[in-house]
């Protein structure tokens, strides 16, 4: 994903993630955002230094919401919707894999 030149925090739609799926909240999605001075430029929740990507790990591991928000005092009960509906957005999206010539 290339670096936003134009702000601290990026919005992932600038750069091509698109979220046209069923049901897509937006308001839910700007919650994610992208900065790459913050985690290395992995999406984050509301520009905070905890990544999507932790919060799915938890989920799908097992652990209850509610758990997760105590370990993660400041996030919302929002922003875990939030990770799980911006994970359903990547999923939306064609990917190819081209070969690569050794």
């Amino acid at each position: 994903m290339p670096s936003c030149q134009r702000s601290p925090t990026c919005d992932p739609r600038e750069h091509g993630l698109t979220f046209g799926f069923m049901n897509a909240n937006p308001e839910l999605l700007k919650r994610i955002t992208v900065d790459d001075r913050i985690c290395n430029g992995k999406p984050v929740i509301r520009g905070m230094r905890i990544t999507a990507q932790t919060v799915l790990e938890f989920l799908m591991a097992g652990t209850p919401e509610d758990e997760v928000l105590k370990q993660y005092p400041m996030l919302e009960r929002e922003d875990l919707d939030a990770c799980r509906q911006f994970a359903l957005s990547l999923m939306g999206n064609s990917f190819s894999v081209k070969d690569i010539a050794a």
